[in-house]
């Protein structure tokens, strides 16, 4: 599925691609990238995958070959979310790409501040190969009565 280079970016819902050879996107904005049991060489490109769930942008399960340029996979809005799962025996590759956890707790609304979500999760037998790529947890907050700022995961 690959939207127009030159205008804005369709915005999409929660993307789940699961028992197909291979897939390809480009120039979209789906609020989740979802693949699974995907044996061939897929691409994600040029995407703004920003979720407003817990559950992360990016979630990968048994993906043999996944490549990812020129995205952003974040959950900027998402409390304590995490960015990216990569699960099973995924094999991904991020190039130029950002990667960034959501906040934790704002100030206040807990007495126990808290740990931003972490950018990118591996599990499993899974790899990861990262260039020129930005990971950033989410960003950590102060607990109540404390003096020392908490910090973001990674």
């Amino acid at each position: 599925m690959i939207g127009n280079p030159a205008g804005p970016r369709p915005a999409l819902g929660d993307m789940v691609i699961q028992d197909i050879p291979r897939f390809d996107l480009a120039h979209l904005s789906p609020d989740s990238v979802k693949p699974q049991a995907i044996p061939g060489r897929s691409q994600i490109d040029d995407c703004d995958v920003s979720d407003v769930n817990l559950d992360g942008a990016l979630n990968t399960f048994d993906v043999d070959q996944l490549v990812i340029f020129r995205s952003n996979i974040t959950v900027h809005e998402v409390i304590n979310a995490d960015a990216a799962h990569v699960e099973g025996a995924s094999r991904v590759v991020f190039v130029d790409c950002l990667i960034e956890g959501g906040p934790a707790q704002p100030d206040g609304a807990s007495a126990m501040g808290g740990w931003g979500g972490d950018a990118l999760e591996v599990t499993g037998q899974s790899k990861v190969t990262l260039a020129g790529t930005t990971v950033r947890g989410g960003t950590g907050q102060e607990v109540v009565g404390s003096s020392e700022p908490a910090e973001g995961r990674d």
